[in-house]
């Protein structure tokens, strides 16, 4: 990979924090709607700690100026933009009133799934042990919160 695919992909990345950033800010939404606070601010917390995940394994491949890394999947900031906006609308309906406890755990449930669907791991292909570390608690973080979400349908 050379220097300005490397630019570009940790620009993807760090749109990639972007949304995570976004779906925090959804469940801070869902902790002041729902019952449970803790379960959602729980969930933030973790999207939180995904956001800076991804914005040093962005820095991670600028620092190595995308030595020892190649494309994976292809992946699109147009796509990670229109999941922005669409995290931003959920999160105001929620803030707004407009959903209840069970559309609030279903829509949890799909955008997480979604998250899991979209196989971050998959963009970039590396060895580097810290890069790869960084991820791999991102998508087990995420096939957790599917599951968290999916018992929070069944009890709301």
């Amino acid at each position: 990979m050379d220097e300005s695919e490397a630019r570009r992909y940790a620009g993807m990345l760090g749109r990639m924090a972007e949304l995570e950033a976004a779906i925090s800010a959804f469940y801070r939404a869902c902790a002041g709607r729902c019952q449970d606070p803790g379960f959602w601010t729980g969930l933030s917390a973790d999207e939180d700690r995904h956001a800076a995940y991804l914005r040093e394994m962005a820095g991670i491949v600028l620092e190595r100026q995308g030595k020892g890394f190649s494309p994976g999947r292809p992946f699109t900031a147009d796509a990670v933009a229109k999941f922005i906006g669409y995290v931003g609308e959920r999160t105001r309906e929620v803030a707004d009133g407009r959903m209840d406890g069970k559309m609030i755990a279903s829509l949890a449930n799909a955008i997480e799934k979604r998250l899991f669907a979209d196989r971050y791991d998959e963009v970039l292909k590396t060895v580097d042990e810290r890069y790869t570390a960084l991820m791999a608690a991102i998508m087990s973080d995420t096939a957790t919160h599917v599951e968290a979400t999916a018992r929070k349908m069944l009890s709301a």
